[in-house]
C-alpha cells in the first residue's frame, strides 16, 4: 500500500485517483467493469456496490458481483 500511495500521489486528477482506487482497492477489472458503473450501483446504507461484469456474464449467476464499499475506497 505504501507504494500504492505515492502512485496515487502522482496521479494527475481526481478521476485517475478514483479509477487507481477502484481497481487496486475495489478490485474492479478496468477498463470493462468500470465502464458499467453507475450511481444506482451503489448501495450507501449497506456499504456496497454491484459491479456489471461483462468477462464472467456468460456463466450463470456470475453477470454481477458484490464488492463491500471499505474505507479505504471512501477515502481515496
Amino acid at each position: 500500500m505504501e507504494e500504492f500511495s505515492k502512485v496515487l500521489e502522482c496521479a494527475s486528477n481526481a478521476r485517475w485517483r478514483s479509477l487507481l482506487v477502484l481497481a487496486r482497492i475495489g478490485a474492479v477489472r478496468m477498463p470493462s467493469e468500470v465502464i458499467g458503473l453507475a450511481w444506482e450501483d451503489i448501495n450507501w446504507q449497506e456499504k456496497r456496490m454491484t459491479v456489471k461484469s461483462p468477462k464472467t456474464e456468460h456463466h450463470v449467476g456470475k453477470d454481477t458481483r458484490i464488492i463491500p464499499y471499505s474505507r479505504q475506497l471512501s477515502r481515496s
